[in-house]
């Protein structure tokens, strides 16, 4: 018996040492995960015989499990070795990762890369000879780029030189800045908010009491907060304002000179920056009317982002596009959607239909992540929210519908369509090369809204989250 095999035993005799079923699987998808990204897919005999002494096959949510069953199914499918590997079951009989053919074309190469539709590595195989066309889901521009931009963008680059200049592909890239978003509208609007109350310069008695009415739903949202990071955060804000408050309070009671009293109220003010902004916005929010408040802030960080990208020496794209500049061919793109039947309106949103696509036999939806199914949160964030109300979800007739267009609110900015005042959805991006952010189901809802428009891209390169001391960095969300 070899090492590895020895190796593989000792760990699965602690598994199947586990009386219930549910418990071993849940171990055995553990250990698997640690061996499949840092030891590869050798496997041993024991590996083969561990899969035998379940009483029914591996199902979807235990990811590495379904994984590894594939690849010694795949081996002793092809082998003369007798084995009668029990086969696999999903929840949903057409939720498997579906068969995937090379687009015809011109072979040029040899390159592989991974697939995250069929998760193996395909030979890269472009339709025009060496022509690629690119298309990078650039940033979500709301704020500063950070650690997580960096991270996406420069291995991005370094790919896209690699075949460049030693594959020597005709690389044509573009990339699209999301300028339309929940975050860019919230936050644009909280900064025209703040910036105007400070500009009213409140009397420190004013500013008392408005900060200390600010705290509360501020508190409550700090008490809710389970996130460890987030938490830390939140509690540093509270007890700088509580700091900034403090300060401001003993010289006023001090009466200390006013430029002394204007100092500290100038400093609560940066503190509390961000209770007042939130409160602010609830109580004002749908009076702000003005659209060019919503363009200049995307304007302002989608500027700071092509200085920092520079600095990174990244090159910069063939193309550049934005969402706003193509509000025109995305209505007529969510139109053909809904004249296919596969989108419905509804209290002047647009939705796509993701049960009546799956019942359809030549579709699957979630086809790229099918154990990703019904995950609620992350298809609130793929799809921009920032919250989902009672009634935006009594609006859908499938909680895993996703919204192609939204009713434009008070306070929001708008544009004609033929379904009313609305506003853009998060999930416009289509190209032979797609390199988006893969974690998130935005780019599930890419390929069901291409499919029904005859668009689809025939490769889907994707990154992840940057992970640093556990805290997550999205590269554009």
């Amino acid at each position: 018996m070899s090492s590895a095999s020895v190796f593989a035993a000792s760990n699965y005799s602690f598994i199947l040492s586990i009386s219930e079923e549910e418990a071993r699987l849940k171990a055995l998808d553990k250990y698997l995960s640690t061996r499949s990204y840092i030891q590869g897919f050798t496997f041993s005999h024991a590996d083969v015989e561990v899969f035998r002494q379940f009483s029914r096959p591996p199902m979807d949510q235990h990811f590495h499990i379904v994984r590894w069953y594939r690849h010694i199914e795949a081996i002793y499918g092809g082998s003369n070795e007798k084995i009668e590997p029990c086969k696999l079951q999903t929840s949903k009989g057409k939720r498997t990762q579906p068969h995937w053919s090379s687009p015809e074309g011109t072979k040029q190469s040899k390159l592989c890369l991974y697939n995250s539709l069929t998760r193996n590595k395909d030979v890269f195989q472009p339709q025009n000879g060496k022509k690629v066309t690119w298309y990078c889901c650039g940033p979500t521009v709301y704020d500063a780029s950070h650690m997580g931009h960096a991270r996406s963008y420069i291995s991005f680059d370094i790919l896209r030189k690699v075949l460049r200049d030693y594959f020597k592909y005709d690389v044509f890239y573009c990339i699209n800045i999301t300028d339309i978003d929940d975050k860019i509208i919230k936050r644009a609007r909280q900064n025209y908010l703040f910036e105007q109350y400070r500009e009213k310069k409140p009397p420190a008695v004013q500013l008392f009491e408005d900060v200390r009415i600010a705290s509360k739903p501020f508190s409550a949202v700090l008490n809710d907060t389970t996130d460890p990071d987030k938490k830390q955060m939140l509690e540093r804000i509270q007890n700088a304002v509580k700091s900034a408050v403090e300060h401001l309070e003993e010289a006023v009671q001090k009466k200390l000179p006013g430029e002394e009293i204007n100092k500290h109220a100038e400093k609560l003010l940066e503190e509390a920056k961000d209770v007042l902004s939130e409160w602010l916005d609830t109580k004002f929010g749908n009076q702000v009317t003005d659209n060019s408040i919503f363009s200049n802030l995307p304007k302002f960080w989608e500027e700071e982002y092509h200085k920092d990208m520079e600095a990174l020496n990244v090159l910069p794209p063939d193309v550049l596009t934005r969402v706003s500049e193509y509000v025109p061919e995305i209505v007529a793109f969510v139109q053909k959607i809904v004249d296919n039947g596969y989108g419905y309106v509804s209290n002047g949103s647009v939705y796509f239909d993701t049960m009546k696509f799956d019942a359809t036999e030549k579709h699957s939806y979630a086809k790229l992540v099918p154990e990703a199914v019904g995950d609620q949160k992350a298809l609130q964030e793929g799809e921009g929210d920032l919250s989902i109300s009672a009634d935006r979800l009594s609006e859908k007739r499938s909680p895993n519908d996703f919204a192609l267009w939204k009713s434009s609110k008070p306070g929001e900015p708008s544009w004609d369509s033929p379904w009313g005042k609305v506003r853009i959805s998060t999930w416009e991006s289509f190209y032979l090369v797609h390199f988006p952010i893969i974690i998130l189901p935005k780019f599930q809802f890419d390929i069901l809204c291409s499919n029904q428009n005859a668009c689809w891209n025939e490769w889907g390169e994707g990154s992840t989250h940057l992970k640093v001391v556990c805290i997550r960095m999205n590269a554009s969300f």
